[in-house]
Protein backbone atom coordinates (compact mmCIF):
# COMPACT_ATOMS: atom_id res chain seq x y z
CA UNK A 1 0.00 0.00 0.00
CA UNK A 2 1.29 3.51 -0.69
CA UNK A 3 2.24 5.95 2.22
CA UNK A 4 -0.65 8.47 2.43
CA UNK A 5 0.28 11.37 4.84
CA UNK A 6 -2.42 12.96 7.03
CA UNK A 7 -2.83 16.00 4.76
CA UNK A 8 -3.87 13.82 2.36
CA UNK A 9 -6.95 13.45 3.87
CA UNK A 10 -6.75 17.21 5.00
CA UNK A 11 -6.50 18.30 1.61
CA UNK A 12 -10.10 16.61 0.82
CA UNK A 13 -8.51 14.06 -1.57
CA UNK A 14 -10.45 11.38 -1.84
CA UNK A 15 -9.39 8.43 -3.93
CA UNK A 16 -5.64 7.29 -5.38
CA UNK A 17 -5.79 4.95 -8.70
CA UNK A 18 -2.40 3.21 -7.82
CA UNK A 19 -2.89 2.31 -4.34
CA UNK A 20 0.08 -0.29 -4.53
CA UNK A 21 3.39 0.44 -3.79
CA UNK A 22 5.14 -0.78 -7.24
CA UNK A 23 3.59 0.60 -10.11
CA UNK A 24 4.83 -0.65 -13.67
CA UNK A 25 4.72 1.62 -16.54
CA UNK A 26 3.04 0.79 -20.02
CA UNK A 27 5.20 -0.06 -23.34
CA UNK A 28 5.94 3.54 -23.48
CA UNK A 29 7.36 4.18 -20.25
CA UNK A 30 4.41 5.97 -19.37
CA UNK A 31 2.38 6.18 -16.06
CA UNK A 32 -0.75 8.20 -15.23
CA UNK A 33 -1.80 8.48 -11.12
CA UNK A 34 -5.27 10.08 -10.81
CA UNK A 35 -6.57 11.35 -7.23
CA UNK A 36 -9.42 12.70 -5.88
CA UNK A 37 -9.80 16.49 -5.05
CA UNK A 38 -12.34 18.46 -3.00
CA UNK A 39 -13.49 20.63 -5.34
CA UNK A 40 -14.34 23.49 -2.55
CA UNK A 41 -10.34 23.62 -1.89
CA UNK A 42 -8.10 25.40 -3.62
CA UNK A 43 -4.72 23.61 -3.52
CA UNK A 44 -0.84 24.07 -5.13
CA UNK A 45 0.85 20.58 -5.84
CA UNK A 46 4.48 19.66 -6.90
CA UNK A 47 5.91 16.51 -7.93
CA UNK A 48 9.22 15.13 -6.86
CA UNK A 49 10.54 12.07 -8.99
CA UNK A 50 14.06 10.92 -7.82
CA UNK A 51 15.89 7.15 -7.75
CA UNK A 52 17.95 7.49 -4.56
CA UNK A 53 17.43 9.53 -1.35
CA UNK A 54 20.99 9.07 -0.02
CA UNK A 55 23.00 9.78 -3.13
CA UNK A 56 22.61 13.00 -5.20
CA UNK A 57 24.15 11.76 -8.62
CA UNK A 58 21.75 8.96 -9.37
CA UNK A 59 18.81 11.57 -9.63
CA UNK A 60 20.15 13.60 -12.71
CA UNK A 61 20.49 12.50 -16.10
CA UNK A 62 22.77 13.61 -19.30
CA UNK A 63 22.69 17.61 -19.03
CA UNK A 64 21.99 17.75 -15.48
CA UNK A 65 18.19 16.96 -15.87
CA UNK A 66 16.33 16.41 -13.20
CA UNK A 67 13.51 13.37 -13.36
CA UNK A 68 11.19 15.72 -12.33
CA UNK A 69 11.03 17.23 -15.78
CA UNK A 70 9.19 14.51 -17.07
CA UNK A 71 6.37 14.94 -14.56
CA UNK A 72 3.40 16.87 -15.86
CA UNK A 73 0.31 17.53 -13.17
CA UNK A 74 -3.05 18.64 -14.43
CA UNK A 75 -5.57 20.04 -11.96
CA UNK A 76 -8.75 19.15 -12.95
CA UNK A 77 -11.39 20.82 -10.83
CA UNK A 78 -12.27 17.01 -9.03
CA UNK A 79 -9.01 15.33 -9.59
CA UNK A 80 -5.29 15.79 -10.27
CA UNK A 81 -3.87 13.72 -12.81
CA UNK A 82 0.13 13.04 -12.61
CA UNK A 83 1.59 11.60 -15.73
CA UNK A 84 5.57 10.51 -15.77
CA UNK A 85 6.86 9.71 -18.41
CA UNK A 86 10.09 7.54 -17.36
CA UNK A 87 13.36 8.70 -19.59
CA UNK A 88 15.05 5.07 -19.11
CA UNK A 89 13.93 1.60 -17.80
CA UNK A 90 14.77 1.56 -13.58
CA UNK A 91 13.26 2.14 -10.34
CA UNK A 92 11.74 5.50 -9.32
CA UNK A 93 10.05 7.15 -6.45
CA UNK A 94 7.45 9.48 -6.93
CA UNK A 95 6.35 11.82 -3.92
CA UNK A 96 4.14 14.22 -4.26
CA UNK A 97 3.55 17.15 -2.23
CA UNK A 98 0.07 19.94 -1.58
CA UNK A 99 -1.20 22.79 0.15
CA UNK A 100 -4.24 24.58 0.37
CA UNK A 101 -3.64 28.02 -1.58
CA UNK A 102 -5.52 29.57 1.62
CA UNK A 103 -3.15 28.78 4.26
CA UNK A 104 0.48 29.69 4.99
CA UNK A 105 2.47 26.39 5.13
CA UNK A 106 4.76 24.74 3.26
CA UNK A 107 3.53 22.24 1.00
CA UNK A 108 3.70 19.00 3.25
CA UNK A 109 4.78 14.98 1.40
CA UNK A 110 0.64 13.89 1.26
CA UNK A 111 1.93 10.33 -1.15
CA UNK A 112 4.82 8.13 -1.56
CA UNK A 113 4.70 5.00 -3.18
CA UNK A 114 7.87 3.33 -0.87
Amino acid sequence: MAYLKDSFFELGMTYVSHPRCLVESDNNGTVVFEFGLDPDKQCLFTTELYKSAHDPALNTIEGGFTFDQFCTLENLQDKLRVTISFPRIGRYKLELDGKEVTKYQPAWPIYRPK
